[in-house]
């Protein structure tokens, strides 16, 4: 039934993170008045949307680990990964969903969490580390994000060693360290939708990046945008990319100038007299740097 069906959407098939708290309200009071669109009573359940502002909290220390006096299942286990969660969110607010986590027992935590009503403020922050970072390891059936873009040169000192550090091959912008982040949690066949810059399917310093995309998965489809289409001053591309390599898989790229988008949304697309392609990424590392060139001829291949 629809009114079933919006109550689970909420609960259990959407996720959402951003490290500003207005945009975490906005989103939940949207989610949620769509949910009541289907369900009048929907506001008046238990039902929350998994979507969170990315928490930024002081370290935990060991001595007060040992004053939480969780039920955990391997308190151990659950110290350890308490720390971890507490050391990656002490930079939340610079790293946002950049921060990755693997081998958290969240079943453990939780469970210790879970059992135990206080509501002391160290309480509170750890459920909320718990419930983030749960969304930050699993893995995902669709991503679908505008990424921030900012290049290297605006990157505090936090980001600029983490860049340098986690993201060698696409440090170079906040973007392009999103593509190569939200690649890595797909289930095998899932997609990742993103609007970027286009500079990465150009400029040599994304070559090792791009070379790993090509290599490692799909391009299923691409809409390349001139400048000011999106109302910013450079060019952009929407990129769906699958995480399945697919041999001579033809993807679909197409382009969309300024012009085309000036009253408004172009009225087929294909746009007519664009560049229009379907051809296979295995092109692309015919030519040095591997650029992302869907228009060229097979003469100049």
């Amino acid at each position: 039934m629809p009114r079933t069906a919006a109550e689970l959407i909420l609960e259990k098939n959407l996720f959402g993170l951003d490290i500003d708290k207005r945009a975490f309200q906005l989103s939940y009071f949207a989610l949620m008045m769509k949910g009541r669109q289907y369900n009048r009573r929907i506001l008046n359940k238990e039902i929350k949307p998994k979507v969170y502002a990315i928490p930024t909290h002081e370290m935990l220390s060991e001595e007060e680990l040992q004053l939480l006096n969780f039920p955990f299942r391997d308190t151990e286990k659950a110290n350890q990964d308490l720390i971890t969660l507490s050391e990656r969110f002490s930079s939340g607010n610079d790293l946002g969903s950049l921060i990755e986590f693997k081998g958290i027992n969240f079943d453990n935590l939780k469970a210790g969490v879970e059992a135990e009503s206080a509501v002391s403020f160290l309480d509170q922050a750890l459920h909320e580390m718990i419930e983030v970072g749960e969304l930050l390891q699993q893995k995902y059936a669709v991503v679908v994000t505008n990424p921030p873009y900012m290049g290297s040169s605006g990157f505090n000192a936090t980001l600029a060693k983490f860049a340098k550090k986690a993201y060698p091959n696409s440090k170079s912008d906040l973007f392009a360290m999103f593509i190569e982040r939200w690649n890595k949690p797909l289930l095998s066949g899932a997609y990742n939708a993103m609007v970027t810059m286009q500079s990465w399917m150009f400029l040599s310093s994304y070559e090792t990046m791009r070379k790993n995309i090509i290599n490692q998965l799909t391009i299923a489809n691409m809409m390349h945008m001139e400048n000011m289409v999106m109302g910013i001053a450079f060019g952009t591309a929407v990129t769906i990319f699958q995480n399945k390599r697919i041999k001579e898989f033809k993807g679909t790229y197409h382009q969309i100038r300024t012009v085309d988008a000036s009253k408004g949304t172009p009225e087929s697309v294909p746009v007519p007299g664009n560049r229009f392609n379907q051809i296979s990424q295995d092109e692309f590392n015919k030519i040095p740097g591997s650029p992302i060139s869907y228009w060229v001829s097979e003469n100049l291949i």
